[in-house]
Order: structure tokens, then C-alpha cells, then sequence
């Protein structure tokens, strides 16, 4: 992936979204320098929605057990 410099347009006047954009250009990669091509991320190999099921429920059972059913209920 390669990314071009950053702008002031792209920054919307945020130094914070500026140099985090500025970031991006330190970690640009060559698809050949990838030894294991299981761990890039695409279309055909995409696993993060298995990654984040577990998590998930687990988030919803903290919160259903922090708020009442009457919350969730009018929600």
C-alpha cells in the first residue's frame, strides 16, 4: 500500500489528524514483503467478525447485567 503526504486539507485544521495521518507514510508495505499472506486482510480473507463474536457477547452480558430490563425494554 502506498500513501501520498498528507495535506492541511486533509487535516481539517487538527494537528492531531495531521500527524496521525502523517503516520500512515511510515507504514506503507510491498505485498511482496509479506511472508504469510494469510495475514493480510481482504475481501477473500477476512476473519474479523469471527474475531470479535466473543467479545461482543461478552459486552452484552456486562451491559444487560449494569442496566435494567425496563431500560432495554423502552430502548
Amino acid at each position: 500500500m502506498q500513501f501520498r503526504e498528507a495535506n492541511g486539507d486533509d487535516s481539517l485544521g487538527s494537528s492531531l489528524r495531521l500527524m496521525a495521518l502523517s503516520w500512515f507514510r511510515s507504514r506503507e508495505f510491498l505485498l511482496k514483503d509479506i511472508a504469510d499472506e494469510s495475514l493480510i486482510l481482504s475481501d477473500a480473507n477476512n476473519h474479523l467478525a469471527d474475531w470479535q463474536v466473543n467479545p461482543a457477547l461478552q459486552h452484552w452480558h456486562r451491559i444487560r447485567s449494569v442496566l435494567a430490563d425496563e431500560v432495554w425494554n423502552n430502548y
